[in-house]
């Protein structure tokens, strides 16, 4: 498949396309699930899924669950939820 075909893919089924390649990066996010995340790409390489995992899951369990923020993996095509904005 064309990268312009996964254009009109949900962020899930980018998951499962991009699953056997190393094209996954790191995502800070909103810890509490509010409406504006305001989500932001961590400044790292590309890098194959478990090695992110890795990474979120060592920054998350240092930072806590009741931090403000919280690091995910999701493949290079990920679109970013926004903050709030009036």
């Amino acid at each position: 498949m064309k990268r312009e075909e996964t254009k009109n893919m949900t962020n899930r089924e980018k998951d499962i396309f991009y699953s056997d390649y190393h094209t996954w990066r790191i995502v800070e996010s909103d810890n509490f699930g509010g409406d504006y995340p305001d989500e932001k790409f961590v400044n790292l390489p590309l890098m194959d899924k478990a090695t992110c995992n890795k990474i979120c899951q060592i920054v998350n369990d240092h930072e806590g669950e009741n931090s403000s923020r919280y690091y995910k993996t999701v493949n290079e095509e990920y679109v970013l939820q926004p903050g709030f904005e009036p």
